[in-house]
């Protein structure tokens, strides 16, 4: 822990408190996330400095659930966050906030965040130094201590954006880690308005395929799902979504149209032949396969899903999808 004696140990905490007031107590619960090294001291011993804020669970449970992919990250919290793909990487969240943990180095750990509210959400609290800098159009809050730079966090148009760590920054980084999660942002926010393009109407919820179809005026048939829901966008297209598994859904759509309708306009492209010798136009990304699409005899049906899907999995879905409209 950093104090006079020169020995660093910050953590970055997150405080949850809830009041709960009835007609004879009330109680104030504090939850707290923090990122610490191995050496930390325990709740017992540990010291706060007037730089530092830390906060301990003393056995009290997380708010943070850990996550498999940032598609269920983003189901628990309530909030998209367009974020790189980083080769190693722990995803955590709860309802309000996604936070990622990166290593800095062998010993030091960088949480990402985003949050819906507004305002500082690192989770260093203390005595820091703020100090205002463009980045883009961005402006960017650095939290700073003796001219060394901890956090650093902006407002982006549906929340609050922001890194941290238990080692300084140099300026260099924290530009260079920022721009990229700015330019995921925008780069997700274009994709979503291109997938828009042409759908003016909001998705209707809907009790069955036959349903759907009157509504988007498209012929449609699919294998039998135990559970899944059914969506229509009027003189559009039918979506349909089903679990994969616990985290995943797979979603396919139905147009009477030949184009690409799966909403996913980026990576690779590529072909595949289903068991019956079906075309199936395909999307990698980092080599991993994000889309798919093929065109019948009245209408193209495109597969996605929360998660990267393999070559058999894709195929599987196309041969079931074509079985039934033998």
């Amino acid at each position: 822990m950093k104090n006079t004696k020169n020995t660093k140990n910050r953590v970055i905490a997150i405080i949850t408190t809830a009041v709960v007031t009835a007609s004879i107590a009330t109680t104030v619960c504090i939850t707290c996330s923090a990122l610490t090294n191995s050496k930390a001291s325990t709740p017992d011993t540990v010291k706060t400095s007037a730089s530092e804020h830390i906060d301990h669970t003393d056995g009290m449970p997380t708010p943070f659930t850990e996550c498999k992919t940032i598609e269920e990250a983003q189901r628990i919290s309530g909030i998209k966050f367009a974020v790189p793909e980083y080769s190693q990487s722990t995803i955590l969240a709860y309802k309000g906030m996604i936070e990622i943990q990166i290593a800095k180095d062998e010993i030091h750990t960088i949480a990402i965040r985003k949050s819906a509210a507004e305002g500082d959400n690192t989770g260093l609290f203390g005595d820091y130094q703020l100090k205002k800098i463009n980045i883009g159009d961005c402006e960017v809050t650095l939290k700073t201590e003796n001219g060394k730079i901890y956090a650093a966090y902006f407002t982006a148009e549906d929340g609050t954006i922001s890194i941290g760590c238990d080692e300084e920054f140099k300026l260099s980084e924290v530009k260079a880690m920022l721009q990229q999660l700015i330019d995921e942002g925008t780069k997700a926010k274009e994709d979503y308005t291109s997938a828009s393009t042409g759908m003016p109407n909001p998705f209707i919820e809907c009790n069955t395929l036959e349903e759907a179809a009157k509504i988007a005026q498209v012929n449609i048939k699919l294998p039998e799902y135990s559970q899944c829901t059914i969506y229509a966008v009027k003189n559009s297209f039918v979506e349909v979504q089903y679990p994969l598994n616990e985290t995943s859904n797979i979603t396919i759509r139905k147009s009477a149209g030949e184009e690409d309708i799966s909403g996913v306009y980026d990576g690779k492209e590529m072909q595949l032949h289903s068991t019956d010798g079906v075309d199936v136009n395909v999307r990698l990304k980092d080599g991993k396969f994000i889309s798919a699409y093929f065109t019948g005899d009245d209408g193209t049906y495109s597969i996605t899903c929360d998660e990267p899907l393999e070559a058999n999995e894709i195929i599987a879905i196309v041969d079931s999808i074509v079985s039934v409209n033998s």
